[in-house]
């Protein structure tokens, strides 16, 4: 496959995906189908694309144990601070 062509080309390690334009090479944001909501998403890694999505009961007993026990990593990654808040800064 000719990246000249404007294929895809997966970069191993990166989790990127880059394509190859006129313009030049154009990164973009890994996707996922979210597996609350079944929708193409950006990557996250607890399979949902947001707390909504990642707060629904599950099927399998399994993986519901599974869910509330990842729950707190989930809350604080899809509730995390805003963007340009930063932990150290004095006037907060």
């Amino acid at each position: 496959m000719d990246a000249a062509e404007g294929r895809l080309i997966v970069r191993a390690g990166h989790n990127l995906t880059q394509r190859k334009t006129q313009e030049g090479i154009v990164t973009t944001e890994p996707t996922m189908f979210c597996r609350g909501c079944n929708r193409q998403r950006p990557w996250t890694p607890f399979e949902r694309c947001s707390w909504e999505c990642y707060d629904q009961d599950r099927d399998d007993p399994a993986e519901h144990q599974a869910m509330q026990l990842a729950a707190p990593q989930a809350f604080a990654f899809f509730m995390g601070p805003a963007s340009g808040w930063q932990a150290d800064d004095p006037s907060t």
